[in-house]
């Protein structure tokens, strides 16, 4: 032949270390394509991140900071024509202002924990009953003031596996959107019940509803935020709902909502049992 056997032997030795180095090359390029596509997604989301971060501070917080700001001036103006009735509703609506201002800052700090995995989460058994009360109790003057009727049914010993402080974040959204979407004589009801292997929290309101679209949009960081106004004029970011849907999903948890216009809305949390036996905190 052309090649004597030695020559044939080299050239077959060159070639399976080319192939070698190929394959080599391939693997490593193919894993660089892979974190090429990691990294193009979390700057995505970081990207979303900040649009949504922006669109809330544009949207809510300044009108909150404004509404404050507003009613101040006002008082400061006007102080001396005012007669104490008057002083006292500017005051009372300025308070107002500043604590949603105040609720919407931890909501947006949570969520932006959240996003950058800074939260701890520990989970605990946890009684759902002394849960549900604790945070129905934080919310109980906003809504003897509203006049809508905020009640539970929960049995004593039911208990899930959760983190206390997620959770609670989740239960006092829930609440507070129920109640800024259901109008004074109407009521908000929180039930807890044994599922199979779960736990089903419910919050029913006979709110104004929703309809389908915004039901679709509901618990979607992409969609654009669409702040409904409350039955009193209340405002709100639809953080809070993204907000739930994250907590939820971190504590093994599934959350759904179903609503009809003008009929209220009803939102469900799935969550695991408690592993052992309650502990009552």
């Amino acid at each position: 032949g052309m090649y004597s056997d030695q020559e044939n032997d080299r050239i077959i030795t060159e070639m399976s270390v080319l192939n070698l180095e190929m394959a080599n090359m391939t693997r490593e390029l193919h894993k660089k394509n892979l974190q090429l596509a990691v990294s193009q997604q979390a700057l995505a989301k970081a990207d979303s991140m900040k649009k949504t971060f922006l669109a809330i501070i544009a949207h809510d917080l300044r009108g909150h900071v404004g509404g404050v700001s507003q009613l101040l001036s006002m008082l400061q103006q006007d102080y001396d024509d005012m007669d104490d009735a008057e002083k006292k509703e500017c005051v009372t609506l300025a308070s107002d202002e500043a604590r949603r201002t105040f609720l919407l800052l931890e909501d947006l700090l949570s969520w932006s924990r959240s996003q950058l995995d800074q939260i701890e989460f520990t989970p605990v058994d946890c009684n759902l009953r002394a849960l549900i009360e604790e945070n129905i109790a934080l919310l109980q003057s906003r809504a003897k003031e509203k006049g809508v009727a905020l009640s539970h049914e929960t049995p004593p010993s039911l208990s899930a596996t959760l983190d206390r402080s997620m959770m609670g974040t989740v239960l006092r959204n829930l609440l507070n959107n129920a109640l800024k979407f259901t109008a004074p004589g109407g009521r908000v009801l929180v039930s807890a019940s044994q599922k199979g292997e779960s736990v089903e929290i419910i919050v029913r309101d006979t709110g104004t509803g929703m309809s389908q679209e915004q039901l679709e949009n509901l618990f979607r960081i992409d969609a654009k935020p669409v702040s409904t106004q409350g039955t009193s004029g209340e405002k709100g970011s639809g953080l809070g709902l993204i907000l739930c849907k994250e907590f939820v999903e971190k504590n093994g948890g599934m959350i759904r909502a179903e609503s009809v216009a003008g009929e209220g809305s009803s939102f469900f949390i799935l969550l695991p049992s408690a592993r052992g036996a309650s502990d009552g905190t």
